[in-house]
């Protein structure tokens, strides 16, 4: 058996959960611990750990958050299976269906298209954009008459 600890609520699956919390000014973020099956964050989810987020939160931020939390709660979860025997482990992974994944596991190209700006868009989808999917290694864009702009918000 495989199990995931993706970073995120089952709101969001798949890529960029991190860039889509903070698009959707969700509240809270965390890690759900699931079953791996053949497709990407659909399995079974055994348990989901959040902690809340304010609103000025930044990615980098939000991502260094997550991955402290989400160590935290693979250990405590290893500690917890570690106390059960084999047989108590299926029976409590069987019997655990509390959560549901809510929508389809977002792509790659997803976050690609967030992340390409067009001048028809208003200064606030602009700023949203900038500040959920602008990373160093992963850049914000306007294409703009053959000239390709980086985006970062100084405000």
């Amino acid at each position: 058996m495989a199990i995931n600890f993706h970073p995120g609520t089952p709101e969001l699956p798949g890529s960029g959960s991190y860039n889509w919390a903070l698009y959707e000014n969700k509240n809270d973020f965390g890690t759900t611990i699931h079953l791996m099956n053949e497709k990407i964050d659909n399995g079974k989810i055994l348990e989901v750990k959040k902690f809340k987020i304010d609103s000025k939160i930044t990615l980098d931020e939000l991502i260094k958050k997550s991955d402290k939390f989400r160590k935290s709660t693979f250990i405590n979860f290893i500690k917890f299976l570690n106390k059960q025997n084999t047989f108590k482990i299926k029976k409590i992974l069987i019997k655990k269906r509390t959560y549901l994944w809510t929508r389809k596991a977002r792509k790659i190209s997803d976050l690609d298209k967030m992340t390409n700006l067009n001048l028809n868009l208003s200064i606030y989808e602009i700023k949203k954009r900038v500040r959920a999917f602008h990373a160093n290694n992963y850049l914000v864009t306007l294409n703009f008459k053959k000239h390709k702009f980086v985006l970062v918000d100084t405000n």
